[in-house]
């Protein structure tokens, strides 16, 4: 009987189920979306509901799939998620996932500080109010009884795994995007605890990615199976594993909702300028990147609150392409605040050189250069702090316009490739999975669509870049401004 892999991955706007064989192909598949409630600065999620979205996807997959063997069930998860629970491990918080910037005032006062720099030195978690040492020294600050009540402090996966297996348990991949966490020495960072007031009795014990738990008897009889749960690591890093993008030199880029940069370095690897973040996949594998909190995001906002009539990403993009240029119109992208490079919730968007000639598909056209312009200022960063890359592979919603991946390709002025058809973190998730049960597995990788730079273009686009690259720096300090209004 075939063996397979439930892969579980826990994302920010819905959680994805894959049935995965050992020899790579896919049995079923299954999606649950749920809702994020944004207020001012606040984003925040139910962590019960994703616990239901987890169970409706494993009992989904377990109705699809028969005749087949089921071994494990395998993690993946969002980072930077972060919660409090009480001693009975019921939440007394809402989940605040990354995209909440209450926690600014806190995060500037910590990054301005020599102590700010140390933790990211040690740790590799960029100081800003994505991490969870910064939502934690704001949840001390303005809701101190919540604090002082709670026994432990948790991402969404730690409160998943505990629902599941009765153990708080966290892998050091999720540990290491904390700002809690020494990843050099793979531990809780003893300075930082004390910098926020906590014990490490109050966060879960870091274990490495491969660690299997058992499930609780009443789970396992609800399922009606009994198989071990692999921990499992983060989304990006699991995405470099299932693109095969591990090897030195090897880069993977990711436009969704938002966007990522990402290369494996085989030593931990931190940025004098902070650009960069550093997390733990393996013993001797670490992904260095970057995120943008502005991707495909922007075009849903343009499309639906400034055109007022929202639009498919796909008749966005060929908007786009109406237009052979945006005619010297630049757009700043940073609508949502930003991370990297600049790692700055006081970042706002812009366009600069509007003139009367320039129409509708002239501005949409200027989101989609601004997007690129961003992943390019985080290609430069992580390429400055590992090496040059050799090799870059494109995943995300976006790979479905071949019109989008050729400009990116042409703004970066680097060859291309497309070789997943498959959630990349997913697939990362089983190859840990099979690995941690000592299964032979084998994921084929399909031959890769190919784009490459048109030379044509890249010198236009060097030059635009240039200008592109000299607003944010023009800008910071109105942006400041403009937030005090």
């Amino acid at each position: 009987m075939d063996q397979y892999i439930i892969t579980i991955d826990i994302g920010t706007t819905s959680t994805k189920a894959y049935a995965f064989l050992s020899e790579g192909f896919v049995l079923a598949s299954f999606q649950k979306t749920y809702p994020t409630s944004f207020a001012h600065l606040a984003a925040e999620q139910n962590p019960d509901e994703i616990f239901e979205a987890v169970n409706e996807c494993v009992s989904h997959i377990l109705s699809q799939v028969i005749g087949h063997k089921l071994v494990a069930i395998s993690f993946s998860s969002a980072m930077h998620s972060f919660m409090a629970v009480d001693a009975d491990g019921n939440p007394t918080t809402p989940l605040i996932i990354w995209a909440d910037n209450r926690s600014e005032p806190q995060a500037s006062k910590l990054k301005a500080s020599p102590f700010g720099d140390k933790i990211y030195q040690l740790g590799g978690t960029p100081i800003h109010p994505m991490a969870p040492i910064c939502k934690l020294l704001w949840l001390r600050e303005e809701e101190r009884d919540i604090f002082k009540k709670a026994a432990k402090f948790v991402s969404i996966k730690e409160y998943i795994l505990f629902k599941l297996t009765g153990e708080f348990a966290v892998d050091y991949s999720i540990a290491s995007a904390t700002g809690l966490f020494d990843t050099k020495e793979l531990q809780w960072h003893a300075e930082a605890l004390d910098f926020c007031g906590i014990t490490a009795t109050q966060l879960s014990t870091p274990c490495p990615p491969e660690q299997a738990f058992l499930l609780k008897a009443a789970t396992a009889k609800v399922f009606n199976v009994d198989v071990p749960l692999i921990v499992g690591a983060s989304d990006g890093c699991l995405a470099n594993l299932g693109s095969k993008a591990t090897e030195l030199g090897s880069m993977a880029i990711t436009i969704g909702t938002s966007g990522a940069v990402r290369m494996a370095s085989h030593k931990f690897e931190t940025d004098a300028l902070q650009r960069t973040f550093c997390y733990y996949l393996s013993v001797d594998t670490f992904i260095v990147g970057g995120a943008t909190n502005n991707g495909a995001v922007l075009l849903n906002w343009f499309s639906e609150y400034i055109q007022n009539n929202k639009q498919t990403a796909e008749a966005f993009v060929n908007d786009c392409f109406s237009v052979p240029s945006s005619e010297g119109l630049i757009f700043l992208p940073y609508l949502n605040g930003e991370r990297a490079p600049v790692y700055d919730p006081n970042a706002r968007g812009a366009y600069v050189g509007i003139a009367i000639h320039h129409t509708q598909a002239h501005f949409k056209r200027a989101i989609l250069e601004g997007i690129c312009f961003a992943i390019k200022s985080i290609v430069n960063s992580v390429e400055a702090v590992v090496m040059p890359s050799t090799n870059i592979s494109v995943s995300g919603g976006f790979i479905q316009s071949d019109k989008w991946v050729q400009l990116l390709c042409d703004i970066l002025d680097k060859p291309l490739y497309i070789d997943m058809n498959v959630d990349a973190s997913s697939v990362g998730a089983a190859m840990l999975g099979f690995k941690a049960l000592g299964i032979e597995h084998q994921f084929p990788k399909k031959a890769p669509t190919a784009f490459y730079p048109d030379k044509n273009k890249t010198t236009y686009f060097e030059k635009k870049y240039e200008v592109f690259a000299s607003l944010y720096s023009a800008l910071k300090s109105e942006f400041v401004k403009m937030k005090a209004l």
